[in-house]
């Protein structure tokens, strides 16, 4: 089995500079300038920009919604299906709506990228699925005169070095969901955030935990309206 093209995943990302104390003073000079650089070089990209509760810039472009803020560029999560990272030009207007916000916003260089990747899955029972390979172990050592019969909920993380990027992964459990989360970062400099990633290599991250998320994909209960397979 591989994942399927249809499996619904989402992309976040980030890039922070040092904090711009004036941002809130400027907010509306800054947004100003991001709409007129979205006029002159993305017309059609831009959707909506506005000043948010937060008194941050939020920006609705391209594929999802954006935030400008003291300390960098935000993306929200932009929900795609796996088949989409392999689309060059959804991917290419993402990053260019990015290094746009960066360049209209500050002229701070960046200090770190970074991109996350959330995958969601609903195997049936998951804290028993899961259990042996996540919890057992820790529980025999932490308290092995008392372990719990039944689990409801856990979550486990990681971090490790990945040549010039710092990833870390991050498994929620509970009854309903298993949530997956990737996170790749790297505070080398990069000439944009289409470079960055580009060097993140999606495709290479999905790699990386697709055999987990087949796994999960195997144990969700099968739809009713889905045709057996023939034998």
């Amino acid at each position: 089995m591989s994942l399927p093209d249809n499996l619904l995943l989402s992309l976040s990302a980030t890039i922070r500079h040092p904090w711009d104390f004036t941002f809130y003073a400027r907010n509306g000079e800054i947004a100003n300038r991001i709409r007129a650089e979205f006029q002159a070089k993305l017309p059609k990209a831009l959707k909506d920009i506005r000043i948010d509760a937060d008194n941050d810039i939020a920006v609705s472009a391209g594929p999802t919604n954006f935030y400008v803020n003291p300390s960098g560029v935000v993306s929200g999560g932009w929900l795609l299906f796996l088949r989409e990272l392999s689309n060059a030009d959804q991917i290419a207007e993402y990053s260019r709506c990015i290094d746009l916000l960066l360049s209209a916003s500050t002229s701070f260089m960046p200090e770190a990228y970074s991109i996350r990747l959330l995958f969601r899955t609903t195997p049936e029972n998951a804290p028993s699925l899961l259990r042996p390979q996540f919890v057992d172990g820790a529980l025999a050592t932490i308290a092995p005169a008392d372990l719990p019969t039944q689990l409801t909920s856990f979550k486990t993380s990681m971090s490790y070095g990945r040549g010039i990027f710092s990833d870390s992964l991050e498994v929620e459990v509970s009854e309903s969901e298993v949530q997956l989360r990737y996170h790749r970062a790297s505070s080398q400099s990069f000439v944009s955030f289409e470079v960055f990633l580009q060097s993140a290599d999606l495709k290479d991250i999905v790699g990386e935990v697709a055999a987990f998320v087949e796994f999960l994909k195997d144990h969700e209960p099968q739809s009713p309206f889905k045709k057996p397979t023939k034998q």
